[in-house]
């Protein structure tokens, strides 16, 4: 079974939504057993919609639509979808009694435009949707195919993947596909890859590199039976041998989540002090759940007056090698691990930009400070001033990784 993904919404195709769901999408069908080899995006105009359609068609069993099903002029998906399919439009008035109730029911007006939702193409079904007016709906074709329309709003289209999608499509894919993701730091994209070139041209399993902000992963991907899965259990264990030095985790884990997890082992705890990542490294840490058990905290010190104050920088560190220094960011370091009362402080201090000294722009320093020493470490990112923080969150991160482990 081969599926096309079309993506309605001219938000879409403006960059003011990013397309989210058919990533999501995407993955469950792989998921599925169900192949995935092209996806398009179509904004709201019918007539280049069946156009999309036509083409998916053309080389795909399944089409699935994401969007433009709301009750709007402007939603046309489920017009398109009836004119492709040569099927006259149906209106559902059990959908259209339910729909008044629930508009009565939040004290809201009914008006005609919104009975659009319950027009259905003649021959399709509902797919239910629990968290939002608009139904999805799916239109069987010749052989085991068909047409699944579905609505876009993200709080509506998750749920409705792992629940009602996932019933109607199971089955209908072939073998899944088992798929191990390993994660890596302190090493490029093409380095990593040139250790392994007879593994990335092979099929079974399939081994493909992709470059994340500070990370490179490498997926890992075969069927998802006992054969496919122990082929890909020998690539994963000879990836390790050979580059395990970079490798923090695999699948779903996250850095922040395995640096807290090494905290936690070796009950130690880690304070931050930042400067021009502005905050960005407590940020991360504390998207983990219990961060709190090995992060005490940090210190915003933007300024010389609050390092000094704060974190006890010396003054003739600010008036002599400067903010952005070694000297500085030792200090910074020891000072929060002291004044905070954790095992370790991380720093950074830097130029992020727009304005720096000539020939300094994206230059940071990175520190770490534990029981029996303190070091920095400088960097020179490249890239406009949110590349230069993010990229400096990443690297203090991968710093203490490093150091943990």
């Amino acid at each position: 079974m081969h599926a096309e993904i079309i993506s309605v919404g001219t938000e879409l195709l403006l960059g003011d939504t990013v397309d989210t769901n058919a990533a999501a999408l995407g993955q469950r069908l792989a998921e599925w057993g169900i192949h995935h080899r092209h996806r398009q995006t179509v904004g709201d105009h019918q007539g280049r919609l069946v156009e999309a359609l036509h083409l998916a068609q053309s080389r795909a069993e399944m089409v699935i639509t994401i969007g433009g099903l709301g009750p709007t002029e402007d939603d046309l998906t489920r017009y398109a979808i009836a004119e492709v399919l040569g099927r006259p439009m149906v209106r559902d008035e059990a959908v259209v009694r339910r729909l008044q109730a629930f508009f009565r029911s939040r004290g809201v007006a009914w008006v005609e435009l919104n009975g659009r939702q319950a027009d259905l193409p003649e021959g399709g079904e509902w797919v239910a949707n629990a968290n939002g007016t608009a139904l999805g709906f799916w239109v069987p074709t010749e052989g085991c195919g068909g047409v699944l329309a579905l609505p876009g709003p993200p709080n509506e289209f998750l749920p409705m993947l792992d629940g009602p999608v996932r019933e109607l499509l199971r089955g209908r894919g072939g073998v899944p596909l088992y798929r191990r993701t390993l994660r890596f730091v302190g090493v490029g994209e093409s380095l990593l890859a040139a250790q392994f070139p007879k593994l990335m041209d092979g099929e079974r399993p399939t081994v493909a590199p992709y470059a994340k902000p500070g990370e490179v992963h490498l997926r890992i991907a075969d069927a998802d039976d006992e054969a496919g899965r122990e082929r890909v259990r020998q690539v994963e264990q000879l990836i390790r041998a050979k580059a395990g030095e970079h490798c923090y985790g695999a699948d779903e884990e996250t850095l922040p989540e395995v640096i807290l997890a090494l905290l936690r082992r070796e009950r130690q705890t880690l304070a931050v002090a930042e400067s021009c990542t502005g905050g960005g490294i407590g940020a991360r840490l504390t998207e983990v759940p219990g961060a709190s058990d090995a992060f005490v905290g940090g210190v915003i010190s933007y300024t010389e007056a609050v390092k000094h104050a704060h974190l006890g920088v010396p003054e003739a560190v600010l008036e002599g090698p400067g903010a952005v220094s070694h000297e500085c960011a030792v200090a910074m370091a020891q000072g929060a691990r002291e004044r905070l009362g954790a095992t370790w402080g991380l720093s950074v201090t830097g130029y992020a930009g727009p304005d720096a000294p000539e020939g300094r722009l994206g230059e940071v320093w990175i520190a770490l400070a534990g029981p029996h020493r303190a070091e920095a470490v400088r960097f020179a990112f490249r890239g406009d001033r949110r590349t230069v923080r993010l990229r400096a969150v990443s690297q203090a991160l991968t710093s203490l990784w490093q150091a943990l482990r």
